[in-house]
């Protein structure tokens, strides 16, 4: 009888392991796939380096979409009342940080703009999460004449060395191809002035020693306008 009774138990705990999981397969059932990774990545990071990757995720998500989407999306960056003329840096930052704080907060992550850091230096963004671990951003337009040093004077120096941080940050630059603001600015060691997206990132990269690499996440945003 007691065999026989723990058999009706297993039994009945099969039963029951099965019906859950065809609940959850059912809920899955009618979703997309794209909709299923959406359901999957609404995950809170675990640590400094997750934080970083999620961020990045987000923003390599954006800005595939700035060219593709119909709504050309490109064209919110640049002055409308000057031909080939781009936003200022902070405007153009701002656009971006909307768009990151809209697709981080499901994940629990805080942005922050000009984020207070140690010698009351401002980061352009800080994303944080839950006060454990955080992750500054720093932005540079391609005109800008720090563009090549702030990766180290800033964003390595002075924002990545937050505790909360371990040494994390990501360097965003925003190329726009040909306008009026000005010329990018020229090498720190003399080379040929990089002119396309993939130039500005491989010379960014160069600066940094291997070490930096595994902790510093480089990003140039193509922000041409197109249609002219």
């Amino acid at each position: 009888g007691l065999v026989g009774s723990e058999m009706c138990i297993r039994d009945s705990e099969h039963t029951a392991y099965d019906t859950q999981i065809r609940i959850r397969e059912k809920s899955f059932e009618f979703l997309k796939p794209e909709s299923l990774i959406k359901v999957l990545k609404n995950r809170e990071p675990v640590d400094v380096k997750d934080l970083q990757q999620l961020v990045v995720e987000h923003l390599d998500d954006y800005v595939e979409s700035i060219h593709k989407d119909n709504a050309n999306i490109y064209a919110r960056f640049w002055d409308t009342y000057k031909e080939r003329r781009p936003k200022d840096e902070n405007d153009c930052r701002n656009i971006i940080f909307s768009e990151l704080k809209s697709r981080l907060s499901p994940h629990g992550v805080e942005c922050s703009p000009e984020a207070q850091y140690v010698n009351s230096k401002r980061a352009d963004i800080r994303a944080s999460f839950s006060n454990k671990f955080s992750v500054p951003l720093e932005f540079k337009c391609d005109w800008n004449k720090d563009l090549w040093t702030s990766l180290r004077d800033q964003l390595i120096n002075k924002y990545s060395i937050e505790k909360n941080a371990d040494g994390h940050g990501i360097y965003l630059a925003l190329w726009f191809g040909k306008h009026s603001r000005g010329n990018i600015p020229k090498t720190l060691n003399g080379s040929p002035t990089p002119q396309t997206p993939n130039q500005i990132e491989d010379y960014l990269l160069s600066l940094l020693n291997p070490e930096e690499k595994q902790r510093i996440l480089v990003r140039v945003i193509n922000l041409e306008w197109t249609s002219i």
